[in-house]
């Protein structure tokens, strides 16, 4: 009888054994399955990255700015600057051709602006007034890499007035074309 009593005991205890390694292999194989999960889900995203290179992000946002340096002042006239731009010269008229202005060379930095549209202003002032004589916004830069770097050459036309003297101010502005990011200013030369 001793024997009988034995066995019910010891197949209890085997049983609460087995329950109890049962609960403890639940986490394991729950664990294996997302990390399976995980791992398959970043190798799709991966060869995603891989395939379509465009769709990869940035990563952190880096911070915005911009800066107009090195500005360069040569008096030329607007068939000069298409000849140095390689523009062609035909279908423009040779009035027009011959107008005198000068030619505005710029550098310009760009951080954080990558394929946004950036409008470049230029304006003429007069040196001894501070009035606007004229101005543009008709040229637009788009960085196309988070830091970008480029050089511009701006064709003004000159303003008439012997005896003046003018300066040109070129400005980067943001992509909603409010906020001035860089900004130069070229020495001050003579009018036409």
């Amino acid at each position: 009888m001793s024997g009988s009593t034995e066995e019910p005991e010891r197949i209890r205890a085997d049983r609460e054994a087995g329950s109890s390694r049962i609960v403890r292999l639940q986490p394991v194989r729950v664990a294996k399955v997302v990390g399976a999960a995980v791992s398959f889900a970043a190798t799709l995203v991966g060869l995603i990255f891989v395939l379509w290179p465009a769709l990869k992000p940035d990563g952190l946002p880096v911070a915005k700015g911009a800066s107009v340096t090195d500005v360069t002042l040569d008096r030329a006239s607007f068939g000069q600057y298409l000849a140095r731009v390689a523009v062609s010269r035909s279908g423009y008229p040779q009035a027009q051709l011959k107008r005198p202005g000068v030619l505005v060379g710029v550098e310009l930095k760009v951080k954080g602006y990558r394929d946004k549209r950036l409008p470049i202003r230029w304006q003429i002032v007069d040196e001894r007034t501070g009035d606007q004589i004229q101005q543009s916004r008709d040229l637009f830069y788009t960085p196309s890499a988070s830091e970008d770097q480029n050089t511009w050459s701006i064709w003004v036309p000159l303003p008439r007035g012997r005896g003046r003297r003018f300066f040109v101010e070129v400005e980067l502005l943001d992509d909603r074309g409010a906020v001035p990011l860089g900004r130069a200013r070229t020495h001050h030369f003579d009018g036409a």
